[in-house]
């Protein structure tokens, strides 16, 4: 997948004044990203016939990560790899930055599923977020854990809920930023 976005304003930087015929570019940006996935991880064994592709409720692949109520018929992987790039401003003002995203979500057995994803400032040479979690499905109960080591909203969540219902829940959570990610 490619894309890509600018944003334009009708008026000079600092004024007033509109320069509808000359738009000011105000910044842009590019990404392009992969998708992979698989029916079968490292471990599986191929002929079990027990294992089916893992995927979610509409069939469009895993999403471990996510709130909705998963059907998990079986093991299987999927990987994102990302590459982001952004400049903006003008003069002093000006800005550019480069991000690499990658993910991974695979199913340990047939009801339980691990991810992690890291998100790697390219111009600093360093690691903004990253993030591991497990998901795991009982009868009608489903529990999650999440652990981000590093970034503004470091910390973890626990919960358990009703998979039918996922707004039923017991949620523990700890984080440095009481308005973090974590508490969606």
């Amino acid at each position: 997948t490619f894309s890509g976005g600018m944003t334009h304003s009708f008026y000079k930087p600092g004024t007033s004044e509109s320069r509808f015929w000359n738009p000011y570019l105000e910044s842009f940006d590019l990404s392009a990203s992969m998708r992979f996935s698989g029916s079968h991880f490292l471990f599986d064994d191929e002929d079990d016939p027990e294992i089916a592709p893992l995927t979610d409720s509409a069939g469009l692949g895993a999403q471990p990560n996510s709130s909705r109520p998963q059907t998990n018929k079986g093991r299987g992987w999927n990987t994102n790899i990302a590459y982001i790039y952004r400049e903006s401003g003008r003069g002093p003002a000006f800005t550019k930055s480069s991000f690499l995203q990658f993910s991974l979500d695979f199913s340990l057995t047939k009801t339980t599923t691990v991810g992690y994803s890291q998100y790697y400032d390219i111009g600093r040479g360093i690691t903004v977020r990253n993030e591991v979690s497990f998901r795991k499905s009982l009868h009608c109960w489903t529990g999650e854990f999440r652990w981000v080591p590093i970034c503004s909203g470091a910390g973890y969540q626990f919960r358990i809920f009703v998979t039918a219902i996922p707004a039923i829940k017991v949620d523990n959570s700890s984080t440095s930023n009481a308005g973090s990610f974590l508490n969606r």
